[in-house]
């Protein structure tokens, strides 16, 4: 034999069986990354099938890309109208993306909404790829499942609103934190989830900081031991985890309030005209306490349809509001699994820091987010809920493959598993028996399922054979009622684009505001705007709050003046300044919504139908009440320097 045959692979004939001659090619490439794969298309086909039939989608946000697709300034300050009279009542990073989206390939809404619908699927893909990093194929292919076939996932995936993008930012910022533990260059990696967290807040501010803690715990119990050299170890991550997340989270805030604030568009949603007290009141603390927010809205005898399906409020602050009527269809599927399965993890990984910490860091990401939305006193809708599900989707894929490695060591942690399956899928019948007509047929799928799982699973035991059959067939019960009503979200129109709720379209689902379904009249008032104004009229019209005249902007580009934001209770301008834009020509008419006197108490258009006559004309569409302030100005300002009931 020569040298150079010496160590060559004996060939493998075609008489070998095909699984040997491709080895270990089968199971470390074809299989993973066809799950890989099948995963993302399944995600993909929720978040985009049929997606353009939800038209603009949420309109305040669709009139606000259209605005900033006409100047750079209107887009890095996220102004809601064409002249930057105001801004949305969030940062603008989410909206950046759909207005790029929209310049690149035109307005419309598939430029708005597909931005979106790529961000929900790259989020189920990155999470695949995180958890399969650390804790293998079952972990990783459960996680992507559950959160492809998220109800609620896909209810806010297929519209334009931040949630995708907040999601998928800190989906990546959990890898990055996993990446440092194990990584020589930890800086980098820490580093760059503090910019991800950074990105996620300037997405949604506050509420991409609530995972923080169980992030830096994360970092913590990687230590082995409390003594000094594992606190040196860790508590520079920390740090450099914070003041990464500083930095990146306040560089549009320092922009915007160090701009001159004649010089930019007023920042709805603030009581000082400043994106810092939009940040930590209005799109914060607030949130939680309840101060500041509308009245009536956080108190418990607050009407019922605020607080139902799809409300305003969903649900009464409490440990069971996941699970309530309002709550538990949007979470409450797999959140059983995923806390008593987290702490089965914990258990089995104590002894890894590594695992650990990733079963810490997901763990904690649904007790943050479950706990202040539990006990939220502010407006809190149910669509929050999708910033939940990364950590319960990852925590129920650890757990499952946790206990799974228990079971194939002592075949006793079979009752631990049943009765996982067996809490879910009662949680599951409780919250899908509250409609028993949406999706009915598949509860007993889902018993009959679970019940062959078990089945199949102890006679695999009992003749101590493979169990990963049984195993499977089980959990996959727990799949059948979510993804049910996954389908649904994506065979089925949101109506309400602007609180979108997963399950049947009854309630507050079946109504919206701020979209198509809403605005009934509006095509045919922006028609009549369009024949009544004209130059050097600036503003066609001016409305209390954004919500009146988004679908205005979205989808005639009239010009709107919104002087109260989103819900209508800033005040961007008194009464003297409406009088000088009147004076200039640039407003005359103003639209008060209701009849004057109830025109939610806003002073400044109190005045202006106190003051401007009635337009009585038949042929303003029906429900719409609008004054002419052409030629009023000196009338205003004298009105203006009176006092008025407010």
């Amino acid at each position: 034999m020569s040298e150079n045959t010496a160590y060559r692979t004996p060939a493998r004939s075609w008489s070998t069986p095909w699984r040997e001659r491709l080895g270990v090619r089968l199971d470390a490439r074809v299989v993973p990354w066809s799950l890989f794969i099948g995963v993302t298309l399944l995600a993909l086909a929720l978040n985009t099938w049929n997606l353009t039939e939800s038209g603009y989608g949420n309109t305040y946000y669709a009139a606000t890309v259209r605005s900033m697709t006409l100047s750079w300034k209107n887009f890095f300050f996220g102004a809601f109208d064409q002249y930057g009279f105001i801004t949305v009542d969030k940062p603008p990073f989410f909206l950046w993306v759909g207005a790029l989206s929209a310049r690149i390939f035109g307005y419309s809404s598939l430029s708005m909404l597909l931005p979106g619908a790529l961000a929900g699927t790259a989020a189920v893909s990155l999470l695949w790829l995180i958890v399969r990093r650390w804790f293998g194929l079952i972990a990783a292919t459960i996680a992507a499942l559950v959160l492809a076939l998220s109800p609620i996932s896909v209810a806010t995936t297929r519209l334009n609103l931040p949630e995708p993008f907040l999601i998928l930012a800190l989906v990546g910022a959990a890898g990055c934190i996993m990446q440092s533990i194990e990584s020589r260059r930890w800086w980098a990696w820490i580093a760059a989830a503090g910019l991800l967290v950074g990105v996620a807040f300037n997405t949604k501010m506050l509420a991409a900081w609530i995972p923080g803690p169980a992030f830096a715990l994360a970092v913590l119990v990687t230590a082995r031991g409390m003594g000094n050299e594992a606190m040196k170890r860790v508590i520079p991550r920390i740090a450099l985890l914070g003041v990464a997340t500083l930095i990146v989270s306040g560089s549009w805030i320092a922009v915007v309030d160090a701009w001159p604030a004649s010089d930019r568009p007023y920042i709805a949603g603030s009581t000082n005209n400043t994106a810092l007290n939009l940040a930590f009141s209005y799109n914060g603390i607030n949130r939680v306490n309840g101060d500041g927010q509308a009245p009536g809205f956080n108190t418990p005898g607050a009407p019922g349809q605020f607080r139902g399906a799809g409300g305003v409020v969903a649900g009464s602050p409490g440990f069971l509001r996941l699970f309530d009527n309002a709550d538990g269809g949007q979470i409450g599927w797999l959140l059983p699994f995923a806390l008593a399965g987290g702490y089965l993890a914990v258990r089995h990984w104590r002894k890894d820091p590594t695992r650990r910490a990733g079963v810490v860091l997901f763990l904690g990401w649904i007790l943050t987010y479950g706990l202040v939305y539990s006990f939220a006193q502010g407006i809190y809708h149910g669509y929050y809920t999708a910033t939940m599900v990364p950590g319960v989707a990852a925590t129920a894929g650890i757990a499952a493959a946790a206990v799974i490695q228990d079971v194939q060591r002592n075949r006793r942690w079979l009752l631990a598993w049943a009765g996982l399956i067996a809490l879910t899928v009662y949680v599951q019948l409780v919250i899908a028996g509250r409609e028993p007509d949406y999706y009915g047929w598949v509860r007993p799928l889902t018993v009959a399922a679970a019940v062959a799982g078990a089945g199949l699973t102890a006679c695999l035991a009992w003749r101590r054979l493979p169990i990963a059959a049984g195993l499977a067939l089980s959990f996959g019960a727990l799949l059948l009622l979510p993804g049910a009503w996954a389908l649904g979200e994506a065979s089925n129109v949101s109506l309400n684009a602007t609180l979108p709720q997963a399950g049947p379209r009854t309630g507050y689902s079946s109504t919206t505001f701020g979209s198509k379904a809403f605005d009934a009249g509006e095509d045919e008032l922006a028609a009549w705007l369009n024949a009544h104004n004209s130059p050097p009229t600036k503003w066609q019209l001016v409305v209390n709050s954004s919500q009146s005249g988004s679908y205005l902007i979205a989808a005639h580009n009239i010009t709107v003046m919104s002087l109260g934001g989103f819900s209508g209770h800033n005040r961007a301008i008194d009464a003297d300044q409406l009088a000088d834009y009147v004076a200039a020509g640039e407003v005359r008419y103003v639209e008060t919504e209701t009849p004057a006197g109830a025109i939610g108490k806003n002073p400044v258009l109190l005045m202006a139908a106190q003051t401007c006559p009635y337009v009585n004309d038949p042929t303003v569409p029906k429900g719409f009440v609008l004054y002419d302030c052409a030629d009023k100005a000196d009338a205003l300002h004298a009105t203006a320097a009176q006092p008025i009931l407010d």
